[in-house]
């Protein structure tokens, strides 16, 4: 049977830093199993960190369809089965069976610490896995809250160990207030934490490997260890936070590895795309609004429909697509992965 447009449960991550807003402003519920095993609903008290829409973390998170006749399977296992057709012949041979984007909401209530993600050959080769770019879309902030990225001025080695120490870290790096339509790129390498309370969609690569420079309660020895581990491939020269930062409509990130695009429908406005040339699946997140997705080819005339806070992803196999926003329009991004050169993924050496 023909893949069609998939949606997927989301799959709750608790935090310390978490709080309810993924329950009392993105109406999200979730279904966890308790002690014995018996499905039931979460209690929307819960402080619920991350929603991932859409993931292949194994253990770690993994999305459960919730639409078509795929409803129940993992992505993992519709990854494993459709491959080329769901992420494209070019990603298939790069990323293998893992599903190569992770999709997710989160509710920052605190402090995250300051931290950072090696980029893809350092994971590889250190680690037999993916590293991590990520890009943010603000849906909610406080006035209070702030995002710090990378370093306002070039850092020596010996200072930035000292800094993260000493706890006085955040003093040599970038301070932002977000607000509401803010979308900010970090690049693996470079620096960045967030406090304060924050809404926020975010698209990434599907790795958990980070390294936390300073959070304030780790031990000496655990702070030495993760900053020895990323002193070779942290970003140590001043960032510019205006090429970080975007508000506009249309192509936002265009980078070796994905292209990222911001897509803004007014009421019952209507897009139309052809992706006969594209080799590549596709994630959009709804950051507001709602919209329906159909595509081709697909014989089933039913149209997924997706609100605030939630995902879709269009299989590689579609040939066309077409998205209507809602009443209230919509604001969505979307994310494809750009063609590798040279396939020197941990899929491939492993």
């Amino acid at each position: 049977m023909k893949l069609y447009p998939l949606k997927f449960g989301p799959v709750p991550v608790e935090r310390e830093w978490g709080g309810t807003a993924l329950f009392d402003k993105l109406g999200k519920t979730f279904k966890v199993k308790d002690e014995d095993g018996n499905e039931c609903m979460l209690s929307p008290e819960t402080p619920v960190g991350e929603s991932y829409e859409v993931a292949d973390l194994g253990e770690c998170g993994e999305s459960i369809a919730a639409n078509g006749f795929l409803a129940g399977n993992t992505l993992e296992e519709i990854t494993e089965t459709y491959m080329e057709d769901l992420i494209g012949d070019n990603p298939s041979q790069y990323f293998g069976t893992q599903f190569p984007l992770l999709v997710k909401t989160v509710d920052i209530q605190g402090s995250l610490p300051v931290h950072v993600h090696p980029d893809d050959r350092t994971a590889f080769e250190r680690y037999d896995a993916l590293g991590k770019k990520e890009f943010w879309y603000i849906m909610e902030a406080d006035r209070d809250a702030a995002i710090y990225i990378g370093f306002n001025r070039d850092l020596s080695a010996t200072e930035l160990f000292d800094r993260c120490l000493d706890g006085t870290i955040k003093e040599s790096m970038h301070r932002i207030r977000p607000e509401k339509g803010d979308m900010i790129e970090i690049p693996a390498g470079m620096a960045h934490c967030a406090e304060g309370k924050i809404l926020a969609g975010i698209i990434e690569e599907p790795s958990l490997i980070a390294f936390n420079l300073y959070d304030g309660k780790g031990t000496a020895e655990e702070r030495i260890a993760h900053i020895g581990e990323s002193m070779d491939f942290i970003r140590l020269e001043r960032t510019n936070p205006a090429d970080c930062i975007s508000r506009k409509e249309g192509i936002v990130s265009d980078s070796d590895e994905s292209t990222i695009e911001c897509i803004r429908l007014a009421p019952e406005g209507t897009r139309s795309t052809g992706l006969e040339e594209e080799d590549s699946v596709s994630v959009f997140l709804c950051t507001e609004g709602d919209a329906g997705f159909t595509m081709e080819p697909y014989s089933d005339s039913a149209t997924c429909r997706v609100k605030k806070g939630e995902a879709v992803v269009i299989p590689a196999a579609a040939t066309a697509l077409t998205i209507k926003a809602g009443k209230q329009g919509c604001t969505l991004i979307s994310a494809k992965l750009r063609e590798r050169e040279e396939h020197d993924s941990y899929t491939e050496q492993g």
